[in-house]
Parts: C-alpha cells; structure tokens; sequence
C-alpha cells in the first residue's frame, strides 16, 4: 500500500490520495484517531513510513473503518457512543470467541475477527469520553 496525503476537505469528506469518503461516522473515526494521535505523538509519521518499518496497525484502522462504514447502513450514525464500555466489550469477547473456534464469518456474514477489533475500538472510545 502506497504512503497516501489525507486531507479533512470542509464540507465533511475525507479525501485520502484520489479517493473521497464520504461516510460520517467513518470521517469523524479516522479525525478522532488522528487528533489522538497528533496529542499523543505516539506513531508520529505514521503514513510516511516504509511498510515494513510502519509500527502502526493502519490496515487493522482501515478494517475498523470498513466495519463502521457497514454499521452505519444498519444503524443510526455513532449510536454505539451510547452503549457503555461492559457492553462493547462483551460484544468483542463473543465475536473473539467465535474467532477462536474457527468461525471466522458468522450467521449474519460478519468476519467475526474484524468486528471484535472494532467493538473493543468502541469500548476504548466510550471509556475515554467518560474521562473527559
């Protein structure tokens, strides 16, 4: 995967390379996770580092976008901001579960191991928020 410029364009999509998302809650992920990022100063050149230096998970970022971007068509946008933290966790717990005895797609086509990643994604958000 190529190093891609990303650009926060002011009527609400996210531009990265040539590509355009569109999706609200998957912008509003990716601008949380890179303002923490900047604060934090934890992977400070993510995006421009050699694939096989990178020492950031952005494919497993990408999946929780992609896993969001799903929800989205489902439920209302950012309705999980209203669950509390026990309640994502289970969620991952049941979906890792799965994973482990080689479920790798459950009943309702979901890839069980993507979904775990983000429930615990939502369960680290939702924490955070209460502290602020």
């Amino acid at each position: 995967m190529e190093n891609k410029e990303i650009q926060f364009i002011p009527d609400g999509r996210l531009k990265v390379g040539d590509h355009y998302i569109t999706d609200e809650v998957a912008v509003k992920t990716i601008k949380d996770l890179m303002e923490n990022l900047e604060q934090t100063r934890a992977c400070a050149l993510p995006f421009y580092v050699a694939k096989e230096k990178r020492n950031f998970p952005l494919r497993a970022i990408t999946t929780i976008c992609n896993v969001l971007k799903i929800g989205s068509k489902k439920y209302e946008p950012a309705a999980w901001r209203s669950e509390d933290t026990l309640h994502h966790a289970r969620k991952a717990y049941g979906h890792l579960h799965a994973y482990m005895f080689g479920i790798k797609v459950n009943n309702d086509n979901e890839d069980t191991l993507a979904h775990a990643l983000t429930r615990l994604a939502m369960a680290v958000s939702v924490r955070e928020e209460k502290k602020k």
